[in-house]
């Protein structure tokens, strides 16, 4: 059954992604390192988008982005999120 995920900031609506998984098949702390992996790979990326992809609410990455922040992990710039050196 293909899920669609509501339109993001980038004014595309697509499906969610095939295989992916779901906050319960991951731990916040697998969850947070794939989300850094993400923003690594697109610092453009919203909140909303990495929540479509692990299949949670935008609040839940909030959440994360918020431990994340105050770990030293993340920031936001100008052009969407710096994933800092220490967290490589």
């Amino acid at each position: 059954m293909a899920r669609v995920v509501a339109e993001g900031a980038r004014g595309s609506v697509e499906p969610a992604p095939t295989g992916a998984l779901s906050a319960a098949e991951l731990t916040p702390e697998e969850r947070q390192e794939r989300a850094l992996a993400l923003w690594r790979d697109d610092p453009g990326l919203t909140q909303a988008e990495v929540a479509s992809r692990f299949g949670v609410s935008r609040q839940t990455i909030g959440k994360d982005w918020r431990v994340l922040a105050e770990a030293g992990r993340v920031r936001r710039n100008g052009h969407g999120v710096e994933v800092l050196e220490s967290a490589r």
